[in-house]
């Protein structure tokens, strides 16, 4: 309840935060103020604030009752993740004339029309013009689409874009196009995949590792072969004396050189089979040898909101994108990287004209893949802060530890958005530009400090108090941990074992894009440096939006991209990932963040996008889709 005899709270809550006004509630009741204020800027000042505003209230001597019911009120609204409002002022950090620019009639109107960033002339200025192209992306893909698009809604459902469907048996995807009355067909969430569209975990040095799929036996049984290579079901697997499993066949006779099977694949130092040893599983590299895994990394996860919605996701990608993909494939176009120049757009824009007489309507986009998570709008607190779609999801019959899917049948609901990933290339940017938002009530945040504005550092302690998407009212964890996977052959998902299918509580990990203490790049000197400028960037945007429009209501949390245009080759010192370079979104790559604030656990988005060959230019093997997508004709 947030909204009492005509007084909005929560709107109080936000000028307390807005206009650096407030206090703190500390445990021994002493009031502190809100980060940037003096100790005697308490509670009291803000109230003589208030007189006006609020005259019948605060001159009727009942001042303690008022200070008891601003304290119950907001203890039981909805808060969404805090953006601190003193964050040190940066230059990257985009004016209001800057932002009105971004619409289309040159004026920051409610649900406005915003253009694309013109990514054919991106000027290479870290990291302040690669965050304002962010921003101007997302609000460009999320605002209604204009009439020379061809089609209503938001630009993400217009024929600008197409969707992906997912992967057929053979992994391959169909482009679809975007017309009058289509459902988006949603698909389960899953967990993160790696460079071969395997599920992906952490093992205990902060590494990615692969899962390939275990060979099954028609009977059910797992399949491992033998010091000869030949393949031998397993019966019972026990654990030996020094701590190595032993595979037992049939007869319960110990397999001889037992070791991976790798069907299909081929094997990595990276990758490994899971098998079961009881209830636990064990996971093998192609030496046999047991990688130990990060506690809480989980694959083939499927996550569920605290509302009892599964979390859907959907893949588009734009005209630019779907035309390159097609040209390239029937030879008509010959390229290895995404189009960053004039010539290599002219070739893409040809090609489309000459074979089906399609005009894009905005280009300079450049290529642009689009990741979206989704949840069932009438699960969340204030729908009417999301934008929402219509959509097919899967019809699942529930039971306690399983839901079945019911085959060829979709229910048709309204989703709401609660995380997108933006990537797209750019002028000098054959690696793309990789930026991520999420909704501000998805979930708390982890721990964090930032550069304030009086140069000195302040931490901000997690605070999972409020009503989340993904997380339980003042939960104290354990966090980020899963209850239940897909079986990826049937659709069916599965409790883990001991649990029944729900909700886990689910918190931002690094949610500024930098470990606590970790230097993420080598333009800011900490990671309090690097969550200030990021922190700046959301106050300048979401300060000027109008109220009432939807995307003031979403938090750019990063971008990435390599120093020199080249493949991803590791961050710090040594590497070249410049930006956030411990970014992550919490809607998609939940239990891939890490156990830990910092950025040596968790991956970013380079940790999974890595199959480019080394190389001064990036190719399109930084695209985990593009080998798989079908062209359009």
């Amino acid at each position: 309840m947030c909204n009492l005899i005509g007084i909005d709270f929560h709107q109080i809550r936000i000028e307390l935060l807005e206009r650096k006004i407030g206090i703190y509630p500390s445990e021994n009741g002493v009031n502190f103020p809100l980060p940037g204020r003096e100790k005697s800027d308490t509670f009291g000042t803000y109230q003589n604030n208030l007189y006006m505003k609020y005259p019948l209230l605060l001159r009727t001597g009942a001042g303690m009752l008022w200070i008891a019911l601003v304290v119950w009120a907001l203890s039981s609204c909805n808060p969404p993740v805090e953006v601190p409002a003193d964050p040190a002022t940066f230059a990257c950090s985009p004016s209001a004339s800057t932002i009105a620019a971004f619409f289309k009639s040159g004026t920051v109107t409610e649900n406005g029309i915003v253009n694309p960033a013109n990514s054919l002339n991106f000027v290479n200025a870290p990291n302040c013009g690669f965050y304002q192209w962010a921003e101007q992306m997302f609000l460009w893909v999320t605002s209604p689409a204009p009439s020379e698009y061809g089609g209503s809604g938001r630009v993400f459902d217009s024929p600008v874009f197409f969707d992906l469907s997912p992967p057929d048996a053979s992994g391959n995807q169909t482009l679809i196009p975007h017309s009058a009355g289509l459902f988006h067909v949603m698909a389960v969430r899953a967990a993160q995949v790696g460079p071969h569209r395997l599920p992906v975990l952490l093992n205990k040095a902060g590494k990615l590792i692969e899962i390939a799929p275990t060979p099954v036996a028609p009977d059910g049984k797992q399949i491992i072969l033998n010091r000869a290579g030949q393949p031998v079901e397993v019966e019972e697997i026990r654990t030996g004396e020094n701590g190595r499993p032993v595979f037992l066949d049939k007869d319960h006779q110990p397999i001889d050189g037992a070791h991976p099977l790798f069907t299909n694949v081929r094997p990595t130092k990276t990758m490994v089979e899971r098998f079961m040893a009881g209830h636990s599983p064990i996971f093998l590299d192609q030496a046999a040898d047991i990688v130990e895994v990060q506690m809480g990394e989980a694959d083939n996860s499927v996550l569920i909101t605290q509302g009892g919605s599964l979390v859907y996701y959907i893949v588009m990608v734009n005209d630019v994108y779907a035309y390159f993909r097609t040209g390239t494939a029937d030879g008509q176009i010959s390229a290895f990287h995404f189009p960053t120049t004039q010539s290599d757009l002219s070739a893409i824009t040809n090609f489309a004209r000459t074979t089906k007489n399609v005009k894009f309507p905005d280009s300079v986009a450049m290529a642009v893949e689009l990741k979206t998570a989704w949840v069932l709008a009438s699960t969340v607190p204030n729908p009417n802060t999301y934008i929402t779609v219509t959509a097919a999801v899967p019809h699942y019959n529930k039971a306690a530890t399983q839901w079945t899917l019911v085959p060829n049948v979709m229910d048709t609901v309204q989703l709401a958005l609660v995380g997108l990933h933006f990537v797209g290339s750019a002028n000098t940017r054959p690696e793309m530009i990789w930026s991520t938002f999420v909704h501000d009530s998805v979930a708390p945040d982890s721990s964090y400090q930032y550069l304030n504005s009086s140069n000195g550092n302040t931490v901000v302690t997690a605070n999972t108090n409020g009503s989340w998407v993904l997380c339980s009212n003042g939960s104290l964890g354990p966090y980020n941990t899963m209850r239940q996977q897909i079986d990826l052959s049937t659709g069916n998902i599965k409790a883990t074992m001991g649990n029944t299918i729900g909700p886990s509580d689910i918190i931002t990990m690094k949610p500024w894009g930098a470990g606590f203490a970790d230097q993420p790049n080598p333009i800011d000197n900490d990671a309090p440096s690097s969550n200030a400028e990021i922190i700046s960037v959301n106050n300048s945007v979401r300060s000027t939006l109008i109220a009432g429009d939807p995307r003031k209501n979403y938090i750019f949390r990063g971008a990435m991209w390599t120093s020199d245009g080249g493949a991803p080759l590791g961050v710090g010192p040594v590497g070249n990932q410049f930006g956030t370079t411990a970014l992550a979104n919490v809607t998609m790559e939940t239990f891939q963040q890490g156990q830990t604030i910092s950025a040596s656990t968790g991956l970013n988005c380079f940790g999974c996008h890595n199959a480019a060959i080394p190389g001064p230019v990036c190719d399109t093997g930084i695209s985990h889709i593009w080998p798989f997508v079908k062209r359009l004709f």
